[in-house]
């Protein structure tokens, strides 16, 4: 583990965005960190400089974008190969192009979804970029996944987050007893309440859960710290409803049926992604779904055949396990200097 002080995202305050372009502020600081960084990584057997898949590098978060230059000095100095996959860089603007003029420049860049691959084209003419799809497909390689809890019994899991979704009542007219009785006639007796972060929604009123009491069902609720450290609780004949890409993405392709709900174009790229790698679950717009309601979708979800297809999913498992062999062989290649600093100078 590195310490916090060492840490590469410690390298955004050594830069400033001014007048539309973002610039290295204290040039000394930035490379005496990323030297200390690189001495402290150098005590261990370093193969590679690697960060993994997420939708954090983007025009949303950038305030995380400078790790991007932080990873390139560190590998410079460590002369290892410098690699990023399972990327989701939506949204984009030409605001932040100077970091993916440095991206072009990493051994292999390696991203989630269509829409990214495109924007990492249209960017770096004549750079490809991988496309591999998300780096949690690494999951599904053998039996082993240690990101879901096996349970004896059923449960409708729901994960409802409080940030960058504006469903608020979405609790209130999914806790109701109409839409309860779809579940327990189907022998669903209990509800687990998820929290993929600390505020995702989990305030039940006195009325909620006297519904939820008199359709003879229980709830639980697990915290961010139980899902990380015991895994998302499983069942195959347990129903999720959720605005979260990654529950989504490791529930379909376990095996349970669900659906997935946005309510902006970040979070619809995201889900929409996931059925592109195999997913069968309804991806549904909040506005559409306040409009349809709970009842037709839940039905139309419980008389899909599958929650995933098998085939594509599949597809790309052997992508990602293809891409993962090639990093594990790849060998640190010195550039032309002229060619190597050409993205600094960008920041300077």
């Amino acid at each position: 583990m590195v310490p916090h002080h060492l840490s590469l995202y410690r390298s955004d305050k050594f830069i400033e965005k001014s007048n539309g372009k973002f610039f290295i502020k204290n040039k000394d600081g930035l490379f005496e960190h990323l030297s200390k960084l690189s001495s402290y990584l150098s005590e261990f057997d370093i193969r590679n400089v690697h960060l993994y898949g997420g939708g954090y590098l983007n025009s949303m978060w950038t305030h995380h974008l400078p790790i991007i230059l932080g990873a390139k000095i560190v590998s410079k100095n460590l002369q290892a190969p410098l690699i990023a996959t399972g990327q989701g860089f939506i949204p984009w603007d030409d605001s932040v192009d100077q970091y993916m003029r440095c991206l072009s420049t990493f051994d292999i860049t390696d991203v989630r979804d269509y829409a990214s691959f495109n924007v990492f084209q249209e960017k770096n003419r004549g750079n490809t970029a991988s496309y591999s799809g998300d780096d949690a497909l690494l999951l599904f390689k053998d039996q082993n996944n240690f990101a879901i809890k096996r349970e004896e019994k059923p449960s409708l899991v729901i994960c409802i987050q409080n940030d960058l979704f504006s469903g608020g009542n979405l609790l209130e007219n999914l806790l109701c007893e109409e839409i309860l009785s779809l579940f327990s006639s189907r022998g669903i007796k209990n509800i687990k309440f998820l929290s993929a972060m600390k505020n995702d929604s989990f305030n039940l009123s006195k009325e909620m859960e006297l519904i939820i009491k008199k359709i003879g069902m229980t709830f639980s609720h697990k915290n961010e710290n139980q899902l990380l450290h015991e895994g998302i609780p499983f069942h195959p004949d347990s129903f999720f409803i959720t605005t979260r890409y990654h529950i989504h993405l490791i529930a379909s392709f376990s095996g349970a049926r669900g659906i997935s709900i946005y309510s902006n174009n970040y979070y619809k790229n995201k889900h929409k992604s996931v059925n592109d790698m195999g997913s069968l679950w309804e991806v549904v717009d909040l506005p559409i779904l306040s409009r349809r309601g709970f009842k037709g979708i839940i039905e139309d979800a419980f008389r899909s055949a599958s929650a995933h297809n098998a085939d594509v999913l599949n597809f790309w498992i052997n992508k990602k396990k293809n891409l993962s062999r090639k990093i594990l062989g790849l060998a640190y290649t010195p550039r032309y200097f002229c060619d190597d600093i050409n993205w600094l100078c960008d920041f300077i």
